[in-house]
């Protein structure tokens, strides 16, 4: 996220002579991104820390159900940024 960051920050920086536009715009391309990445990443490390057993079974069996394509989508989304 952070080299993300510095490429779209770099990229509006270079393309508006207003560094408040700039710093606007760099806003708008990024939180919806940002947002998104969060709350999954919130919602994974709830799960994962999950202390009763049943719940912990749960997930567990869930998890090795999954299909490796799903988990293989979520790292695409994840990793495969184009500005």
């Amino acid at each position: 996220m952070a080299l993300e960051d510095a490429l779209v920050l770099a990229k509006c920086l270079a393309s508006h002579d207003c560094r408040a536009t700039a710093l606007r715009r760099y806003e708008a391309l990024r939180f919806r991104r940002t947002r998104g990445i969060q709350r999954r990443s919130r919602w994974i490390g709830q799960i994962g820390q999950w202390q009763s057993p049943l719940l912990v079974r749960s997930r567990n069996y869930v998890t090795r159900l999954l299909p490796s394509q799903v988990l293989e989508l979520n790292l695409r989304r994840t990793y495969a940024y184009t500005t």
